[in-house]
C-alpha cells in the first residue's frame, strides 16, 4: 500500500492529527504500512475514499475519523448522515474492519485515542510493549521483542518520549478474538422458543450467567454464551431448541396458537403474505401499507381499530410510523424465533431461506386460516 507522508486535498486537521498521533507511537517511517485517502466502490458504484486503511494479511482495516463540519449529529443534514452510514455499510460488505474516531477525541483526548493500543487491537496483536514494533517485517518483530524480554532498549527509540525504568508486557484483552466462536444474546435468543425479553430477565435475575461480558458504558455490556451453555439452559428450563429441522413445525405451533395483547401478529403476517414473493421476501413499505389498511377498514366500517393508546386509534399517523411499530412488536417476535430477518439495507422483510424451502402451499393456506381465527378470536367476533 502507499505511504501516508503525503497529505491528500481536503485532508482534516483531525487527520493531520492522527497521522502525527499514529507516527509518535510508532516512528515516521511506519507510514509506509498506512493508505491516506485509500479508493473504494461503493455498493452503489460510487468512487469514495477511506481516510486510512491498512492491508495486512489478516484482513483489511479501514479507519476514519469524523470532522466536527461534516459528521457532527445534529448539523449535518439527514441525506449527509445516511450516505455516512452507506458508506460504512459498504466497507464492511467489502470486508474491512471499521474503527472510527472524532474529531474531539482526536484533538482534544489523544490519550483516550490511544493509538498504540488501539492500534494492538485493530491488527489483533495481543502483547503490548510500550515502544515495541508493531508494523514491520517478521524477522524485525522477533528482533524488537528479543531485545525488551532481554532488557535492552532498541537503539532507534533512544529519543521515544517514555519514562520508566524497564518494559513490562501487558496482555490487551481483545474480546473480539475472544468471542471468536462464541453465541452473542441475540443469537442465543434465536435458538431457543422464548422471547428475547425471557432471555432479557433470566440474565437480569442471575438464572443465566453468561461465559464472557464486555462492559461497553456504564449500564451497558455484551453477553457472548458458548453454544453448549445454550444448551444447558434450555435443556434446564424446558426450553426447545430451533433448528433447521424442527423450524417449520415450530412456527406453524406458534401461528396456530397464538397469545396476543394486541392484535398485530396475525395481522402483520396477512400483510407479509399478500405482499411476499416466490422467494419469501416483501418490501417493508408495502407490508406496512396492507398493515395499516386492515384497521382503516375497520375504522371506516364503524368498528374500533384497536385499543385506546394504538396509533391507528388515535390518528395523525406517517408511514414510518406504521413501519416503527411493525419492527418494534409483531416483527420482534418472528425475528426473536429465527423465523423472519429485517434487511435494513434493502427495506425488506423476508422468511428465512431455510424455512421458504419447506413451506408449501398447504402450508400458506394453513398459516391464513390460523391468522384469521386469531383475529377473529381477538376481536370476539364469528369472522375477521
Amino acid at each position: 500500500m502507499g505511504k501516508v507522508i503525503q497529505k491528500a486535498t481536503g485532508n482534516s486537521g483531525s487527520e493531520d492529527r492522527f497521522i502525527e498521533l499514529f507516527c509518535d507511537a510508532f516512528g515516521a517511517d511506519k507510514g509506509q504500512y498506512v493508505y491516506l485517502q485509500y479508493p473504494m466502490v461503493d455498493i452503489y458504484g460510487r468512487h469514495r475514499t477511506i481516510d486510512f486503511a491498512v492491508n495486512l494479511p489478516e484482513g483489511k482495516v479501514a479507519i476514519e475519523v469524523d470532522g466536527n463540519t461534516w459528521h457532527q449529529p445534529g448539523i449535518v443534514s439527514t441525506e449527509k448522515y445516511h450516505d455516512d452510514l452507506l458508506k460504512q455499510n459498504s466497507m464492511v460488505f467489502e470486508g474491512w474492519r471499521v474503527y472510527r474516531w472524532t474529531s474531539a477525541q482526536i484533538d482534544k483526548s489523544p490519550d483516550r485515542v490511544n493509538v498504540a493500543c488501539s492500534i494492538h487491537r485493530i491488527l489483533g496483536i495481543s502483547e503490548y510493549v510500550p515502544g515495541g514494533l508493531v508494523l514491520g517485517t517478521k524477522h524485525g518483530v522477533k528482533m524488537d521483542m528479543d531485545m525488551f524480554r532481554q532488557g535492552q532498549k532498541p537503539e532507534v527509540l533512544v529519543d521515544y518520549p517514555i519514562h520508566m525504568a524497564g518494559y513490562e508486557t501487558i496482555d490487551l484483552f481483545n474480546w473480539q478474538e475472544q468471542a471468536k466462536g462464541m453465541l452473542s444474546q441475540i443469537a442465543f435468543t434465536q435458538m431457543v422458543n422464548v422471547q428475547s425479553e425471557t432471555i432479557e430477565r433470566y440474565i437480569r435475575d442471575g438464572k443465566i450467567v453468561p461465559d464472557m461480558e464486555v462492559p461497553v458504558g456504564e449500564h451497558r455490556s455484551f453477553k457472548f454464551f458458548q453454544k453448549s451453555t445454550v444448551e444447558k439452559y434450555a435443556r434446564e428450563y424446558g426450553w426447545t431448541l430451533i433448528t433447521k429441522a424442527n423450524m417449520k413445525e415450530i412456527f406453524l405451533q406458534m401461528v396456530d396458537s397464538m397469545t396476543m395483547s394486541y392484535s398485530y401478529k396475525p395481522v402483520f403476517m396477512l400483510a407479509f403474505l399478500d405482499n411476499m414473493n416466490d422467494a419469501g421476501e416483501a418490501r417493508l413499505e408495502d407490508v406496512a401499507r396492507s398493515f395499516a389498511a386492515f384497521y382503516e377498514d375497520r375504522l371506516a366500517h364503524g368498528l374500533p381499530a384497536e385499543k385506546k393508546n394504538c396509533i391507528f386509534t388515535k390518528g395523525g399517523y406517517s408511514q414510518k410510523d406504521v413501519e416503527r411499530l411493525i419492527l418494534s412488536m409483531p416483527f420482534k417476535r418472528y425475528e426473536d424465533m429465527h423465523i423472519m430477518h429485517h434487511s435494513k439495507h434493502l427495506g425488506t422483510l423476508q422468511f428465512y431461506k431455510a424455512l421458504v424451502r419447506q413451506l408449501t402451499d398447504e402450508d400458506y393456506a394453513a398459516i391464513r386460516e390460523s391468522c384469521h381465527a386469531a383475529i377473529a378470536r381477538y376481536f370476539g367476533t364469528a369472522k375477521a
